[in-house]
C-alpha cells in the first residue's frame, strides 16, 4: 500500500514537470510607479533695495578714478591759439549785457594798440575803444577791454577786435565773434570753438617780393557763406576822403577780386588758390588782404594780410 501512494506521488510530479515545460504562459512582471515625493515651494525672495525705492550700495571700482574731461577756460585756449587776433571771451552765440568784457590773445600790433569795436543788428556802431596788447613791443600778449554800449532791445550784434596799418590805415587783422546784445538781463558767455587762424594765407609769404606781373595767393580758412572770400591789394595812393573798410581810404585801393574755398561740403573749412595779374613801373609795397563779409549786414566776419613788394 505504501508502495502504491509512493507510485502514485511519483507520477504526479512527473505529469506537473511535463506541464511546464510545454510552454504554458508565465506570469507576468508590471513594475510600480511610485509617487514621486513632494516638492518643497520655493523660500519667499526678499525685496531689493531698488524696490523698496532706496538707492544701492555703492560699489567701488577698481583702478585709478576716470577725469571727466573739462573744456579749457577761455584764458587757456587764448594760450592756444594761433590766430593772430583771438577773441578768447565773449565766444561766438554768447548774450552779452552792457558792459561787456573782451578778453583775448594778439600778435604785436604798432605800438601794441587795438581797437574793440561793438556794432548792431544793422551794422550801426555802437561802441569804438582802443585797448592794448599786454606784452613787450614786439610780442604777442593778452589783452583785455570793459566795453559800454547802449541798446534799447535785444538783438543781435557784433564784437570785433582789429589793428591797422600805421603807414596807410589799411587792415592788418580783424577778428569777430557774432553775439546776441541783451538790453537787460543775465549775461550767457560761451566759450569759442575755433582757436586757429580763421583765414590762413600761407602765400605770398610776409615782406616777399612778387615779380612777373602774376601774384599767386594761396591758403586755407573756415568756411563762409557760399564759400566766398573778398581779396583786396592795398597799396599807398594819394589823400582821398571816401573811406574803404578795408583799404583805409578808397584811393589805397589798388586791385580787388575774389576767391573761393574749395571746402568738401557746406560748411566745411578748405583751401582757396587765385592769381592776380598786376602791372607796376617800379617796386611798389602792397597789402594783400583776404576777408570775409557778413550777408546778414555786410559787415567784416574776419580779415587777414600779408606785406609784399610787386616788382615789375
Amino acid at each position: 500500500m505504501s508502495f502504491y501512494r509512493y507510485s502514485v506521488l511519483v507520477l504526479i510530479l512527473f505529469l506537473a514537470a511535463c506541464s511546464g515545460a510545454s510552454g504554458s504562459p508565465t506570469a507576468t512582471l508590471v513594475p510600480t510607479l511610485e509617487s514621486p515625493p513632494p516638492v518643497e515651494p520655493p523660500p519667499p525672495v526678499e525685496p531689493t533695495a531698488d524696490a523698496l525705492g532706496e538707492q544701492p550700495p555703492e560699489v567701488t571700482p577698481e583702478g585709478p578714478p576716470i577725469t571727466p574731461t573739462i573744456p579749457a577756460p577761455a584764458d587757456e585756449l587764448a594760450a592756444a591759439s594761433s590766430d593772430a587776433i583771438f577773441i578768447a571771451q565773449p565766444g561766438s552765440l554768447s548774450e552779452v549785457v552792457s558792459p561787456v568784457l573782451v578778453t583775448g590773445q594778439a600778435d604785436p600790433a604798432f605800438e601794441q594798440n587795438l581797437v574793440i569795436q561793438v556794432v548792431g543788428e544793422n551794422g550801426e556802431m555802437l561802441a569804438f575803444r582802443p585797448a592794448s596788447i599786454q606784452a613787450d613791443l614786439g610780442q604777442r600778449g593778452p589783452f583785455e577791454a570793459q566795453v559800454d554800449f547802449s541798446v534799447d532791445r535785444d538783438q543781435p550784434g557784433r564784437i570785433s577786435a582789429f589793428n591797422v596799418d600805421a603807414r596807410d590805415g589799411s587792415l592788418v587783422h580783424l577778428s569777430s565773434v557774432d553775439v546776441t546784445l541783451l538790453a537787460a538781463g543775465d549775461p550767457v558767455i560761451q566759450l569759442p570753438q575755433v582757436v586757429t587762424e580763421v583765414i590762413e594765407i600761407r602765400s605770398p609769404e610776409f615782406q616777399s617780393d612778387v615779380s612777373g606781373g602774376v601774384l599767386v595767393l594761396e591758403g586755407f580758412s573756415e568756411y563762409f557763406f557760399e564759400a566766398n572770400l573778398s581779396v583786396v591789394l592795398c597799396a599807398d595812393g594819394s589823400d582821398s576822403d571816401v573811406p574803404h573798410p578795408v583799404c583805409g581810404t578808397a584811393n589805397n585801393v589798388f586791385l580787388e577780386t575774389f576767391t573761393t574755398i574749395d571746402s568738401p561740403d557746406i560748411g566745411q573749412s578748405g583751401s582757396f588758390q587765385v592769381e592776380i595779374e598786376y602791372s607796376v613801373d617800379g617796386p611798389k609795397i602792397a597789402r594783400v588782404v583776404v576777408y570775409a563779409t557778413s550777408p546778414r549786414d555786410g559787415g567784416l566776419l574776419h580779415v587777414s594780410s600779408t606785406l609784399v613788394t610787386l616788382l615789375p
